[in-house]
Parts: C-alpha cells; sequence; structure tokens
C-alpha cells in the first residue's frame, strides 16, 4: 500500500521566509482520496541538502560552534553545519562550512560521511553526518556568512558528550556527536 501514493502536479509554495518553505501539494491516497498535505522546504529548492560535521582535532579534541539561535530563545553548542551548495558533495560542503564557521581547516582524506538521514517528516531536507578528523586552524580564519554569530570552542569529547546528551541539545549536536561515538572515534 506505501507505494500507491500518487502527488497531484499542483505544488504550491504558500510561504517562504529566508531558506524555509511551506509547501502544499496534493495527493491520492491508497484509498482513492484526494487529500492535501504541506511540507518544510527547509533549503534550496534545488538543493535541500544541509551537512553538520564533527570536527576532530588531532589531540582528538571537538570544535564546536556556540550561535544564539532565536528559534529556542537561547545560546546552541553545535557542530558546525550549514547547507549544501547546488553540485556541492557533502564532503567538500563539510570542508567549507568548518573553515567558514570555526577557521579549521580539514585534510581532503580526513573526511567521511558517516550517515545521511531525513530529520523529520514534516521537512523535504536530507542532512549528512560528516567526521573531519586532524582539523588544524587555518591562517586566514573564520568566514562566517554575514547572519552567523559564532563563538567557537574546542572541547574534549567528555564535555561535547555532556552537552548533547543533557538539556535540549539540537538535532546539529546529538545526532552528529552520537553516530560519531558508534563509530569509534569519541
Amino acid at each position: 500500500m506505501v507505494d500507491e501514493w500518487v502527488h497531484d502536479d499542483d505544488r504550491e509554495r504558500v510561504a517562504t521566509a529566508g531558506s524555509l518553505a511551506l509547501v502544499r501539494e496534493g495527493v491520492r491516497r491508497p484509498d482513492g482520496v484526494r487529500d492535501e498535505h504541506a511540507y518544510v522546504d527547509a533549503g534550496d529548492e534545488d538543493t535541500p541538502e544541509a551537512v553538520a560535521v564533527v570536527a576532530l582535532t588531532p589531540a582528538g579534541d571537538v570544535v564546536v560552534v556556540e550561535q544564539y539561535r532565536p528559534t529556542f530563545g537561547e545560546a546552541c553548542v553545535e557542530c558546525p553545519a550549514g547547507g549544501v551548495r547546488e553540485n556541492e558533495s557533502f564532503e567538500s560542503a563539510a570542508r567549507r562550512e568548518l573553515r567558514e564557521e570555526t577557521g579549521y581547516d580539514a585534510p581532503v582524506d580526513g573526511v567521511e560521511v558517516l550517515q545521511t538521514y531525513r530529520p523529520m517528516g514534516v521537512a523535504r531536507v536530507r542532512r549528512a553526518i560528516v567526521v573531519a578528523t586532524d582539523v588544524e586552524p587555518s591562517a586566514a580564519g573564520a568566514d562566517p556568512d554575514a547572519d552567523e554569530f559564532l563563538d567557537v570552542h574546542v572541547v574534549d569529547p567528555a564535555e561535547a558528550m555532556r552537552v548533547a546528551t543533557t538539556g535540549d541539545a539540537t538535532g546539529w549536536t546529538l545526532t552528529p556527536l552520537l553516530l560519531a561515538e558508534r563509530a569509534g572515534y569519541l
């Protein structure tokens, strides 16, 4: 029955705010009834993908960013993360976002995609969790986007996991660190 759903060709962006859009479309359920469905398009129309980076120094410490999230009304400690550009691999996006947000560089051969997943059933976006090992500060430093105000912290793995597993960790913290721990990186 799951393959009997039919999507109509009437997709419409009914509201947009920044890189988010609320999209409405008609669907026909397996029982033949036409229904309305809405979802959040959480990225650019052409590249609804994002990446989070578990960045590890040669000493095994974790590079994280702290930023204020208006959605929650508080500062959150997260793994560096951001959108994947058109024709950009998850690995390239991870290296770019890490450099832009933290000023750290990852060697090309030190970047591995751990997992891709869809974080919510109401958002049409795919995320990748990437581990970057042997990251080092770059001479150029950080170059965040104009709307990013970030504090960079380097913490030991135990502290990173404490932040991820206590309180209200965001999906940019909890999921990446748990996957990295499971893969033996932490």
